[in-house]
């Protein structure tokens, strides 16, 4: 009753010590003082010695049995003012030392309290920074993802690029052999071209030549044919 028991043990505060006390069939009283409290132990019969020494229950024991059959022994009239009214600071001191304690247990439970909230705070923060270092992190993954896609794409593209580049090369070298072929036949064409017409003058150069012999006969012939005119 005087201590909670869950995850960790506290003590409850006063008015729960009431609640506890009442649904246990018992009652809670409060007193506001030391002096208070001591008068109630001692109208319940309760003393306030501690009775930690035998000489402390002898003179109790001593006190009872006097008081059953009559009279006061002379080792109570001696000692009676010193044995009942002995001051007793043990129960006091505990008593301090409980208050102490409670105080420190509250202490405790709203330092509990507020370490909690921190804790719930924090945990708020760290969830969110948590949520926020997810998505950021999912972005940059897709992102890379997205950056490895167009790497692919790109290399793709750099390989049909090289495959035409290669095709176009060999192309132009199919171009250039072929310039070479016409260049070649251009060059021998130019050569015959060159013959024909040294031929072509040749040829000409008899042609003018068979035509100034065909003249010359003409004229021989003529001649002739005149002087055998002439002769007759």
């Amino acid at each position: 009753m005087l201590v909670a028991q869950g995850d960790r043990e506290v003590v409850p505060e006063l008015t729960e010590l009431r609640e506890n006390a009442a649904r246990l069939g018992g009652r809670l009283q409060a007193f506001t003082s030391a002096r208070d409290y001591f008068a109630a132990l001692f109208d319940q019969g309760v003393t306030p010695l501690r009775l930690g020494t035998d000489e402390e229950r002898n003179k109790l024991n001593e006190m009872l049995r006097t008081s059953m059959t009559g009279g006061i022994s002379r080792a109570l009239t001696s000692e009676l003012r010193s044995f009942l009214l002995k001051e007793e600071g043990g129960l006091a001191d505990t008593l301090q030392r409980m208050k102490a304690n409670l105080d420190a247990c509250r202490r405790t439970r709203t330092e509990v309290q507020e370490s909690q909230r921190l804790e719930k705070e924090i945990g708020g923060v760290f969830e969110a920074g948590q949520t926020l270092f997810a998505a950021a992190f999912l972005a940059t993954r897709e992102r890379a993802d997205e950056l490895q896609r167009r790497v692919a794409e790109a290399e793709a593209e750099r390989v049909a690029a090289n495959a035409a580049l290669l095709e176009a090369e060999a192309a132009l070298e199919r171009v250039r052999q072929d310039l070479d072929s016409a260049e070649t036949r251009r060059a021998q064409g130019e050569s015959t071209l060159a013959s024909a017409k040294d031929w072509l003058v040749r040829v000409q150069a008899a042609l003018a030549a068979a035509e100034d012999v065909a003249r010359r006969r003409k004229d021989l012939e003529a001649a002739e044919a005149l002087e055998r005119a002439s002769a007759r």
